[in-house]
């Protein structure tokens, strides 16, 4: 048991003087604490402790906890608890305190002394020494526990990594296609589903993060939820207005099925055929070119590197242009309205990102930020709705 030799004050309105101390001779009772463990305090004295009368202040913060005081000892125990209190108020005061003591993961040292006070019946518990000489009680504190940080830094690595393979290996991130023929690796990247992606991922992964490293599961908050709207309503909107879109797609596919490519799934083993060097072959050895023409066409004289030609340019304003052009450009070129879009998510994702990892706690943009992202995706939809 560390002894603070801090002496004066009561347990009572009358009582004996009290001297408290750090205590660590017990299971319960972690020394230096983190986050999630308890910070144990031994008072002297003979009189009850009433539990609902024994109040901590940490760095100069009230820590809106409920102690417990264990049956026939004087051991008091407060849990160090990221998010207490029992209003928003309390919950956020509690958590810009932690904030401002635990600083980011990496940031040096990682046991401080952080003074607190106590009160026992409304009344502190004064300082100082042997010689009355006035001695702020202070505690260790354990700011991060290696494997929990790391272990956040990994879930929230994973979650990305399963959107982003996600996004490569199948249509979750892609435009669905007016032209069923159209392979999946040719779909267009959507702007809609990725802004919601990269909402989700930021948000999942802080969340995570957040309770791997501070235990706390209430982080997320109402501007949260917000967020999240915005960008799948902007995704579900672009989605409505792609299906009223009026396009030749009727006319490419036909002419896409008379040269036998009738599914994505036959241009997908056409260029497995092609990879394996069978590109010269005839395609009536494996494709049915019966719709082709009629006995004087050229359909039973053309190769399988023929028809991928076909399908490339007959396909051409239905298929990815790359990955970024896909998101900045339509069919005529480079656009403000997505270009905007684009860079308002980038950069208030990158300012999300530094701000849980500096604060470990979920941002707060404000009105405005929400208003502006919520403009810039009406404004999307708006422009998509005449795009080719």
């Amino acid at each position: 048991m560390l002894l603070l030799l801090v002496s004066g004050g009561a347990l009572a309105e009358s009582g004996p003087a009290t001297r408290l101390a750090i205590y660590t001779d017990d299971w319960d009772c972690v020394y230096p604490p983190a986050m999630e463990d308890n910070l144990c305090i031994t008072l002297n004295g003979t009189d009850k402790i009433d539990e609902t009368r024994v109040k901590l202040r940490i760095d100069g913060t009230p820590v809106d906890v409920r102690p417990r005081v264990i049956e026939g000892s004087r051991l008091v125990i407060f849990p160090l608890l990221y998010g207490a209190g029992d209003s928003d108020g309390t919950r956020k005061q509690n958590r810009e305190m932690w904030s401002r003591l635990l600083g980011s993961p990496f940031s040096a040292p990682q046991v401080i002394a952080v003074r607190f006070d106590l009160e026992v019946a409304g009344r502190p518990v004064a300082g100082g020494t042997e010689n009355d000489e006035f001695l702020q009680p202070t505690f260790r504190l354990l700011r991060y526990e290696h494997d929990w940080v790391m272990f956040g830094f990994a879930a929230a690595g994973v979650i990305v990594a399963g959107v982003i393979l996600m996004g490569v290996r199948s249509s979750a991130l892609r435009d669905r296609s007016p032209v069923c023929q159209v392979a999946l690796a040719d779909l267009r990247f959507s702007l809609g589903k990725l802004q919601m992606a990269i909402w989700f991922c930021l948000i999942f992964a802080a969340f995570v993060f957040i309770w791997a490293v501070t235990g706390e599961l209430g982080s997320l908050t109402s501007e949260t939820f917000i967020l999240l709207g915005i960008s799948a309503g902007t995704a579900l909107g672009s989605i409505a207005v792609d299906q009223t879109k009026a396009s030749p797609a009727a006319t490419v596919e036909a002419q896409l099925g008379a040269i036998g490519l009738r599914a994505a799934r036959d241009v997908e083993r056409l260029r497995r055929l092609i990879a394996n060097g069978q590109g010269g072959d005839f395609a009536g050895r494996h494709f049915d070119l019966s719709g082709a023409g009629g006995p004087d066409s050229e359909a039973p004289r053309l190769t399988l590197m023929d028809i991928e030609r076909s399908y490339r340019e007959l396909t051409a304003p239905f298929r990815t242009q790359g990955f970024v052009r896909d998101l900045v450009n339509d069919a005529t070129g480079a656009t403000v309205h997505r270009f905007q879009m684009l860079a308002w998510t980038a950069i208030l994702g990158v300012i999300y990102l530094f701000r849980v990892y500096w604060d470990l706690q979920m941002p707060e943009f404000g009105s405005n930020l929400l208003t502006l992202m919520g403009i810039s995706g009406g404004v999307y939809l708006g422009f998509k709705v005449p795009e080719r």
